[in-house]
């Protein structure tokens, strides 16, 4: 996994996420929080979340979590891309 900081003009390494998937979609929160969710993993769709806590000054200090679905009502379908 890999980020652009842009104000410094250069890719950071970070952590390996849990889960490998491809066609997966991400975010960003409050240049605080990256999201990965969806994607393909072992020719299924997934409907898991990941969140790293980014701290650009430490990119592998922290690890991706995963978002523990069954505490949300109303979860997410299956899905890749978008």
């Amino acid at each position: 996994m890999e980020i652009y900081d842009t104000t410094n003009n250069y890719w950071v390494e970070l952590p390996m996420i849990n889960t490998e998937r491809h066609y997966h979609s991400s975010c960003s929160f409050n240049r605080k929080f990256i999201y990965i969710f969806g994607g393909i993993h072992d020719r299924k769709y997934s409907n898991s979340i990941e969140r790293l806590i980014l701290d650009i000054n430490n990119p592998k200090g922290n690890e991706w979590k995963l978002i523990n679905m069954s505490l949300i009502e109303n979860r997410i379908s299956p899905r890749q891309g978008s």
